[in-house]
C-alpha cells in the first residue's frame, strides 16, 4: 500500500510541475490553493467554497500590501 501511495504522489508531483489544472472543492480560506499556486507556477489551481466570508478574507489578504 505504501509503495502505491508513494508512486502516486511522485506522479502527481511531476504533473504539477509540468502544468495541470487542479480544483480544490471546499477550499475554505484558500491556504492550500495559494501554497500550491506558489509551488507550481506552471499549474492552474482553482478553489471554490460555499463560505463566502472565507473567500472574502482570502481576497482581502491577497490584495493587501
Amino acid at each position: 500500500v505504501c509503495d502505491f501511495i508513494e508512486k502516486g504522489f511522485h506522479a502527481m508531483h511531476r504533473q504539477l510541475q509540468s502544468g495541470i489544472k487542479v480544483l480544490d472543492i471546499g477550499c475554505g480560506t484558500g491556504a492550500a490553493v495559494l501554497t500550491m499556486a506558489a509551488a507550481f507556477p506552471k499549474s492552474t489551481i482553482y478553489g471554490v467554497d460555499i463560505d463566502t466570508e472565507a473567500l472574502d478574507y482570502t481576497v482581502t489578504y491577497i490584495r493587501s500590501p
